[in-house]
């Protein structure tokens, strides 16, 4: 099905609105936005993964994208965050009817100092801020008000060790990618099949990804140095 419009709609409201409807229409959706390239088994993780938890109601999406952690690199086992992703995802209605496009209450949710640092996971990733430059200069971001939704009610979602998604973004042309953001990211995973955790319950891996996400995420040419300097001292070994 395609859905043709005769100005543009902008990013917020085409996203929202598409999966809404393909949510009522289908009870899931998955979506992939053009500017990603997936692996083949890309469909294979996300499909299994909502059957797997369908009926699960802490866990609100399944992804398909990881950043480059190299501690997983060798893992077969999806892991499981409190925090959500754009790049090649999926959901199902159950979790998306609890969107809250209006954040409602963000504010008095972030003023606690406990809460903030969590939400920018553990002071990696200042997503506290991106939220209120959304939420006060109505910047188009439909994307953390998501990951709000699922915050405010302790959500978790499903992600694979390594990446089954690339983002090409980042070249300067598109609308919202910038080309002075670097972003190291692994390559593509082929003909692998993860295990997912029986148990629902945030993964003790969690702190190395939020690492990653610091790290690579950053807009500061020397923290990404920095970054790449540990990544490469970083002693080899277990998790």
């Amino acid at each position: 099905m395609f859905v043709e419009r005769d100005t543009n709609a902008g990013v917020d409201t085409s996203v929202i609105a598409g999966v809404t409807e393909l949510c009522e229409r289908h009870g899931r959706v998955v979506v992939v936005e053009d500017d990603l390239i997936v692996s083949p088994y890309f469909l294979q993780f996300l499909n299994a993964g909502l059957t797997r938890y369908e009926n699960e109601p802490r866990v609100m999406q399944v992804c398909g994208y990881m950043f480059d952690v190299p501690e997983l690199r060798e893992s077969k086992d999806a892991i499981i965050l409190p925090m959500a992703s754009s790049w090649g995802w999926a959901t199902w209605k159950r979790a998306w009817d609890l969107y809250d496009p209006a954040a409602r209450g963000w504010t008095e949710g972030l003023s606690d100092k406990q809460k903030r640092r969590r939400f920018d996971l553990d002071g990696n990733f200042d997503y506290a801020r991106m939220l209120s430059r959304q939420m006060r200069k109505a910047v188009p971001a439909w994307d953390i008000r998501w990951y709000y939704s699922l915050f405010v009610r302790d959500g978790l979602a499903v992600y694979p060790p390594h990446t089954l998604v690339l983002n090409e973004g980042f070249d300067g042309t598109g609308t919202h990618g910038r080309p002075s953001v670097t972003i190291r990211q692994a390559q593509l995973q082929e003909n692998v099949a993860f295990d997912f955790p029986t148990r629902v319950a945030e993964s003790p891996e969690k702190g190395l990804v939020f690492e990653a996400i610091g790290a690579f995420r950053s807009a500061s040419p020397l923290q990404r140095l920095r970054a790449v300097a540990k990544a490469v001292l970083r002693p080899s070994g277990g998790r």
